[in-house]
């Protein structure tokens, strides 16, 4: 299942209802492959474009804004087992792991190149297995 900047435009507890009803329809080791903005992103530009209610294209329906931890956790409360791919930590260093499409094709991201007027333009990206 691949779920690309789709998940920040809900709430938290729509996003859990949302990831609690994958989980009940994933089989045993199933995954899913998540991509949303990244609030801790070192880019002042790149929060304003994507933050709720920000400048980007959609960024006016964004309903949450999601970094490593918040996701993470969210998924592990939910039962997932968490990969992250790409995301920036809390010294606002951007980190990306090599990953390979299988998962699903995540095309805004750091490691594909993502074309933007937003410099280092990438997302939190995490796969999540039941």
């Amino acid at each position: 299942m691949l779920i690309e900047h789709v998940l920040e435009h809900f709430v938290e507890e729509e996003v859990r209802f949302i990831l609690q009803q994958a989980f009940f329809h994933l089989k045993p080791s199933g995954n899913i492959r998540i991509a949303v903005p990244d609030s801790n992103h070192p880019n002042p530009d790149y929060i304003e474009y994507v933050r709720p209610g920000g400048s980007g294209a959609g960024a006016d329906d964004h309903k949450s804004f999601w970094n490593f931890k918040t996701l993470s956790d969210l998924l592990k409360e939910v039962g997932y087992k968490v990969n992250l791919l790409e995301y920036c930590d809390y010294d606002k260093k951007i980190i990306t792991k090599e990953f390979n499409d299988d998962n699903g094709i995540i095309h805004r991201s750091l490691s594909k190149g993502f074309k933007c007027d937003i410099e280092n333009y990438s997302s939190l990206i995490i796969d999540a297995y039941k």
